[in-house]
């Protein structure tokens, strides 16, 4: 989950190839700000669970794939005209991108079921429930699980993670299970015993022998890779944002502080030791970051600000209205933002390309000479 690749785009022809609209706008998770935080003492908070604002993408071969939190399905779009060529329906909100392995896509749903579909019809091959309860309750609008799955579907060496869980005072759980078949291989279960307070919101990621988990408004959480063993929770604040670094780095955010520290609720960035989760440093007012292997380029409310990440001597500094969310291509940096994405040179932060979109930025995916752009409109622009 580093948002960079090596593939490098031609900015100086990038231009719009399609536009797909949704008849309904996203259905976010959590809309807004919470107004008070009585467990840390904070009124006017920011949004540390703003995951879900547009439909989030990802992208294989010649096909994008949306999950739709307002239809309640994985919908894949033909990559060269933007057509639909199948939906996969679960019964409750689709949140976090899909995932892409061996000509299968994975997803997670609201409905507390883990799915795995054919990438080429999106036929059902397995799916998969950490609670077998079917009791739904209603959520804005929707009927979901007291057990949804908010943290997608990550797939590695044959092996599926996903966490399951609503609220920290009923049982939440990390799930293992084979990637061809399904079948359980572990499961953690979590808010019983002394093991309390979890709430797993966000894209699951990890490194070889561990899974990190968001939580929302509080911080991380790690786990054993190979047992699901539930090993520390992490410094720092909540927030769903999370990477590691190709050199054991995990940054996670954005947090805003507690009671004792930074009472003025500016966003911060945490960055940890992956290997042996020891805190490193934070780095303040930043709300989300893109890492390459000598600077960190940090998303500042309105700004952009690219520094080494050897003495955090600012390097460039650009700004885009809203900006969102980040993604590397080659040497070129994409910033998605309100009413706009823009490209930038990544060595310099001299602007390349701008494009107007319908509504704020909130998810990037690169692939196969292609750029695609989803909104909070419900919008999906392709450029190539």
């Amino acid at each position: 989950r580093s948002a960079t690749t090596t593939e490098q785009l031609d900015t100086s022809r990038l231009s719009l190839s399609w536009t797909w609209k949704s008849p309904t706008p996203p259905s976010p998770a959590w809309k807004g700000t919470a107004r008070w935080d009585a467990y840390s003492y904070i009124r006017n908070n920011k949004s540390m669970r703003a995951y879900d604002r547009a439909f989030n993408i990802s992208s294989a071969g010649n096909q994008l794939f949306v999950a739709s939190s307002a239809e309640s399905a994985v919908i894949a779009l033909d990559t060269a005209d933007g057509n639909e060529n199948w939906r996969a329906f679960a019964s409750a909100p689709v949140r976090i991108a899909p995932t892409y392995d061996a000509g299968k896509v994975y997803f997670g749903s609201d409905d507390g079921t883990i799915r795995c579909v054919s990438a080429g019809d999106g036929a059902k091959l397995w799916s998969y429930r950490a609670n077998p309860s079917s009791k739904l309750i209603p959520n804005d609008g929707h009927f979901i699980s007291l057990y949804p799955c908010r943290t997608g579907v990550m797939v590695q060496s044959g092996k599926a993670y996903a966490g399951f869980g609503l609220v920290p005072w009923k049982a939440s759980y990390l799930s293992s299970v084979d990637a061809n078949s399904g079948k359980q291989l572990y499961k953690t279960t979590l808010n019983v015993g002394n093991a309390l307070g979890h709430t797993l919101e966000g894209a699951l990621l990890s490194t070889n022998d561990r899974i990190f988990a968001p939580q929302g408004r509080i911080s991380p959480v790690s786990f054993n890779l190979s047992n699901g063993v539930r090993q520390a929770r992490l410094e720092g604040g909540g927030g769903a944002f999370a990477i590691v670094t190709n050199d054991g780095k995990l940054l996670t955010g954005p947090g805003f502080g507690n009671s004792s520290f930074a009472k003025s609720r500016k966003n911060f960035i945490q960055e940890t030791n992956a290997n042996n989760l020891s805190a490193i440093v934070r780095h303040a007012d930043a709300h989300a970051v893109l890492a390459t292997a000598s600077t960190f380029i940090f998303l500042i409310k309105d700004k952009i600000r690219a520094v080494t990440r050897n003495g955090g001597a600012t390097r460039w500094l650009g700004s885009l209205e809203g900006a969102n969310t980040l993604a590397l291509a080659g040497t070129t940096l994409f910033v998605g933002g309100k009413n706009r994405v823009i490209a930038l040179d990544s060595s310099n932060g001299n602007e390349l390309w701008t494009s107007v979109v319908n509504g704020e930025v909130h998810s990037l995916a690169i692939a196969n000479g292609k750029l695609f752009a989803s909104t909070s409109s419900g919008n999906i622009y392709c450029y190539q």
